[in-house]
């Protein structure tokens, strides 16, 4: 949001010309009231995970990344799956700290 504000300059912090001030005001808001970030994070987590034995991780990233190259697309699917086999939930350790810390980024970048 930050990045699209400055596209604009000076008007991108003006409600006049660009919605972008209201929108990056409301994903503190919207944040709170669909949960905390972690807490969605965990969830799109358990999802993936169990969901994955009629709607396998490679179909996942596939779809999600329609229209990218073969190669980003086993890129991501190659990262999910060593996540998906990682304690990313569970009880807390060094293990699952540093899994759930590589899952937020590999979200970020997926989508």
């Amino acid at each position: 949001m930050r990045e699209a504000i400055s596209v604009f300059a000076g008007n991108g912090v003006m409600e006049e010309f660009s919605s972008l001030p209201k929108i990056f005001r409301d994903v503190v808001v919207n944040e709170q009231w669909e949960r905390h970030r972690n807490f969605l994070l965990t969830q799109i987590y358990r999802d993936i995970q169990r969901v994955s034995g009629w709607y396998s991780p490679a179909a996942f990233v596939a779809s999600v990344l329609d229209g990218a190259s073969q190669k980003e697309i086993k890129k991501f699917n190659e990262q999910l799956e060593d996540l998906l086999q990682r304690p990313v939930i569970g009880e807390v350790g060094e293990a699952s700290i540093d899994a759930a810390i590589e899952w937020d980024p590999f979200l970020h970048f997926l989508f």
